[in-house]
């Protein structure tokens, strides 16, 4: 039972991957937009950090600094510290 329960699953192939990355980072892009439109500054930062994620596991590291670059800065003018 154990085995069962704690069994791995297997990976998606790479190219359904890819394509649910995709998807995501247009779902970000498009709550970045809203986010931007709504003034709503704490919806922004968890946007740009979300593209930061996305983009550093893609191997992008240069996009995904200036991600998070993005998210501290509006972090910071909200009067937040970085953890």
């Amino acid at each position: 039972m154990f085995n069962r329960l704690f069994r791995r699953k297997p990976k998606p192939p790479l190219e359904e991957t890819l394509r649910l990355a995709q998807g995501s980072e247009a779902m970000y892009r498009k709550a970045l937009e809203h986010n931007e439109a709504l003034g709503n500054k704490e919806g922004m930062a968890i946007n740009y950090a979300n593209l930061g994620i996305l983009y550093k596991a893609r191997g992008d590291l240069e996009q995904a600094e200036a991600m998070f670059s993005k998210a501290l800065e509006i972090d910071k003018a909200m009067g937040r510290k970085a953890p």
